[in-house]
């Protein structure tokens, strides 16, 4: 194997080791060669090494569900790739294929850990170099995840909008259809007979009627002149006579008349020019027919059709948010499970191997402190952004309809501690704050998701926690007074909220931090707002099991959220009893 000692020293892992550091490394490496289009791992397989690429290219293929595999990069030479593999063994994310002729070095995890484990020095430089990385890629996440965020908010706007926009078009056509329809029973044709100026000699019933007359004397006694009164414009009209004193005739010419009242309609005007024995006009006669109803129906139509257009729009539109969140959660999911899992591992190892010593020297005791306490900060930001995840794809699937839940019987009691024991870590960091359980009924039983029901759970038990800065969050399961139903209440004693927010609560995306109400709640909790999905998706997993939620605050002293769910009830058990 050839001296790869430069290269690896210039690897952002290990660019602050000594040589004799950079050695030892070296020889835990050994050299691994791939031809084009050959697999070097594949999703799903267990890791158990990491590379460093030293010649060649690779590509890092993803099999998403709804678009199927898609190259997500391309590795080029000194980048590394399966660092995941060092820490923890999960499966591989992605499938990774030798796109030309490569060229790995390769080190195991089992001979890594005993290299870090058996030379502190390097272990400390590697952390230092992985912290700043993290560090780096958290603040790169963050940014990335608030402009798909906004993006995404934009999106479901305009999704609003265009659905209300086609609603309003869908009335309107509605409306349209209705009125050109009794139009078109009673429409017939209107005779004339008009002077060479425009006057009106004779007219039948229908065209006083067309004109808005009640007798065909009161159109002819009205005076009215024919070419201002059935042309749009100056232009339309004199068009209109030049052909019919040209040509003699005119047929088909479609122009608007005015009636009587104002109102206008569209008609198709034929008319011809009668002469004396010596070729001179005495006057004009033809015929209108009232062309509203087609005309409506060519611009109901269009709109028609235009409200088709409108509709694939928002069904595409529809497809590309759904598309735009499966990428986003795993492409999300990929940098944050090495984030946590990076973090975690520092943060164990630093605080069993190093906070000893260093805590013996009081200027680097602040020091220390100050590394744990941000190693916590990036673990609990890494689980925030991953509920995030977790919500928008929830959100996904309920209005796709594809929500999954696998239902069995079991004790409420058990779920409730297991949740609560999920989400101490949250409590422990609020040592003003006193987490509560009441456990009234312990035999009470459901027939439902155990994990939605946690799901439930643990997102009033974060809310309670967010508005919480001090008193106590308790949860009590107990039997509903109707006896039929399991009620569970979560209690708090934080910022409660306003009472024109208290039907809104369980819409989509409604957050409470409105107008004046924000300055006054980030006094108290100092939080900032989520997306709104929490409670929206806590009440769609209620009301699939035919059960209820709802919510009891008084603004600025505290909130109670309640949930019903229907009791399971063993009729075997019933009889025997």
């Amino acid at each position: 194997m050839k001296n790869y000692f430069q290269f690896l020293k210039d690897i952002y892992f290990f660019s602050s080791l000594t040589d004799e550091e950079i050695k030892k490394i070296f020889n835990s490496c050994y050299e691994e060669k791939y031809n084009t289009s050959e697999v070097i791992f594949n999703e799903g397989s267990l890791g158990t090494k990491f590379f460093i690429v030293l010649d060649g290219e690779l590509e890092v293929w993803k099999n998403y569900k709804t678009t199927g595999e898609q190259l997500l990069r391309t590795l080029q030479v000194g980048e590394t790739f399966g660092e995941i593999a060092l820490i923890d063994k999960l499966p591989r994310s992605a499938t990774v294929v030798a796109k030309t002729t490569t060229i790995l070095l390769s080190i195991n995890r089992d001979d890594f850990n005993k290299l870090i484990s058996e030379n502190n020095s390097i272990f400390l430089s590697i952390m230092q170099a992985l912290s700043k990385s993290i560090r780096r890629s958290t603040g790169d996440l963050v940014e990335e995840l608030k402009k798909k965020n906004d993006y995404l908010n934009e999106l479901i706007k305009q999704l609003l909008f265009e659905i209300e926009h086609r609603k309003k078009i869908e009335a309107a056509l509605r409306v349209s259809e209705e009125k050109y329809r009794n139009i078109f029973e009673n429409a017939i044709e209107g005779i004339f007979q008009i002077s060479i100026d425009g006057q009106f000699i004779h007219v039948n019933r229908s065209m006083a009627t067309m004109l808005g007359y009640d007798s065909t004397e009161a159109l002819v006694a009205s005076q009215i002149n024919m070419f201002t009164h059935c042309f749009t414009s100056f232009e339309t009209s004199q068009l209109f006579c030049e052909i019919l004193q040209t040509i003699g005739q005119v047929v088909d010419f479609e122009t608007q008349g005015l009636r009587k009242d104002g109102s206008m309609f569209y008609a198709s005007l034929s008319a011809r020019s009668q002469k004396d024995m010596n070729g001179n006009i005495l006057f004009y006669e033809g015929a209108f027919v009232d062309i509203t109803l087609r005309k409506q129906k060519e611009i109901a139509e269009r709109e028609r059709e235009h409200a088709e257009e409108e509709n694939l729009y928002l069904i595409e539109l529809q497809r590309k948010k759904t598309e735009f969140f499966s990428i986003i959660s795993h492409e999300l999911r990929t940098p944050l499970t090495s984030i946590l899992g990076f973090a975690r591992l520092i943060h164990k190892d630093f605080y069993e191997r190093f906070m000893p010593i260093l805590t013996q020297t009081p200027k680097l005791t602040g020091k220390a402190n100050k590394i744990v306490q941000n190693l916590e900060i990036i673990v609990q930001e890494g689980i925030r952004l991953t509920r995030l995840i977790n919500d928008l794809l929830d959100y996904t699937k309920i209005e796709a309809g594809k929500i999954e839940f696998c239902d069995s019987v079991f004790r409420v009691a058990e779920v409730l501690e297991q949740a609560v024991e999920l989400i101490r870590g949250e409590f422990s960091l609020k040592p003003n704050v006193d987490l509560l359980v009441s456990i009234k009924s312990p035999d009470l039983k459901v027939n439902a998701d155990p994990d939605r029901l946690i799901q439930v759970l643990i997102n009033l038990l974060n809310n309670a926690a967010k508005f919480t800065e001090q008193g106590c969050v308790e949860v009590t399961l107990e039997n509903d007074v109707t006896g039929h139903y399991v009620r569970i209440s979560v209690k708090d004693t934080g910022s409660g909220i306003p009472e024109e927010h208290i039907n809104k609560i369980f819409d989509t995306f409604h957050q409470v931090l409105k107008r004046n109400s924000v300055s006054e709640i980030r006094k108290i909790t100092g939080k900032q707002q989520g997306t709104g999905l929490g409670l929206f998706i806590c009440k769609q997993i209620i009301d699939h099991y035919h059960g209820e939620i709802w919510v009891e605050s008084v603004f600025g002293k505290g909130s109670t959220f309640i949930f019903i769910l229907p009791k399971y009830i063993d009729f075997q058990e019933h009889i025997v009893e």
